[in-house]
């Protein structure tokens, strides 16, 4: 069930979303993305705070950062929010990739001096934690092209190690894509790949983490996912069962504007579910609203999670709050 919740206090998208839990209390997250004009020019650094138990948005202090970005990750590891990689868009159209790691601390509502910097500077990846210590940093695409490593960062040790690398094809290399970790296994579906016509894809791929070596991946390509491609979604899950929301079916670039000269593109009111326990899919095409270029989702339990802002239909950047319940 989708309830719609107090609505963000600015019209954002592309904007890294996570939980924090503090002291039993539940929050929701907002860093930075792109505002109603979806123009370079828009993309922003502002950042915000909703309290789940007075359904209340804040705005908080802006993104440490020199310029306002989209298209980077935030997770919620051992009680700190970690916001890793993005991309800045400067006057002149060029896109740089980040290799910032901020730190946000929830409990003091204070950025803390930043981590490690990423070895190689990334956007538009698939990020995930693991065992409430490692974020997995994995493909995405660096200034010129999509990119097949996995960087880990240990948020204990403020330490990058490299990971087993997907393949390095266009079944794996991805930007756009998003997943999860269930156990011992990573998850991750859609983006694109390729370097001209930018090509949503239904992939699902599954890398093994080996526990006793979580640098040790072995991955593998499962069938493809049933329905539309899926770029921009936001992924969580529950139990055994990973999912996607919304997303888009034809990639597009900040604007909302298909990059296969197509025009405008609009989500899919869809929930993607994935059973790790019978490799079984089910495409829920039929959900009452749709939303993409989403980066993030806030799991505030098995059964409840919020997604904010984002695109709605006609491209049209939302400031929408929505609690969905399992």
């Amino acid at each position: 069930t989708w309830t719609e919740l107090d609505t963000m206090p600015f019209r954002t998208a592309n904007n890294a979303v996570c939980e924090a839990i503090v002291n039993g209390e539940e929050f929701v997250y907002s860093f930075g993305g792109i505002d109603f004009t979806k123009t370079s020019a828009g993309i922003h650094q502002r950042s915000f705070k909703y309290t789940v138990s007075s359904n209340s948005w804040v705005e908080i202090a802006p993104l440490p950062d020199t310029l306002g970005k989209i298209a980077k990750g935030a997770s919620f590891v051992n009680g700190k929010i970690y916001i890793l990689g993005g991309y800045h868009v400067l006057p002149n159209g060029n896109e740089i990739s980040s290799d910032r790691v901020h730190i946000y601390n929830p409990s003091t509502d204070t950025y803390e001096t930043g981590g490690q910097a990423i070895p190689i500077p990334i956007d538009d990846h698939v990020q995930a934690v693991y065992k409430d210590s490692l974020i997995f940093v994995v493909t995405g695409w660096s200034n010129t092209a999509n990119r097949p490593e996995v960087q880990i960062y240990d948020t204990y040790l403020d330490q990058w190690q490299a990971g087993t690398s997907v393949p390095n094809d266009n079944f794996f290399k991805a930007f756009g894509a998003s997943g999860t970790i269930i156990g011992d296994t990573l998850y991750y579906h859609g983006g694109v790949s390729g370097s001209f016509s930018f090509v949503a894809k239904k992939y699902l791929r599954k890398g093994f983490i080996n526990p006793t070596d979580p640098t040790d991946i072995l991955w593998e390509q499962l069938a493809d996912a049933p329905g539309e491609a899926g770029y921009r979604s936001a992924c969580s899950f529950a139990g055994t069962t990973a999912f996607w929301i919304g997303g888009a079916p034809t990639a597009y670039n900040y604007n909302g504007i298909a990059y296969n000269g197509s025009g405008g593109v609009d989500p899919s009111a869809r929930v993607l579910h994935f059973s790790q326990f019978d490799y079984q899919f089910n495409d829920e095409t039929a959900e009452p609203y749709g939303v993409m270029d989403l980066r993030g989702i806030a799991k505030l339990s098995n059964n409840r999670w919020i997604i904010c802002g984002g695109m709605d239909s006609n491209q049209v950047v939302s400031n929408r709050t929505f609690l969905l319940e399992n």
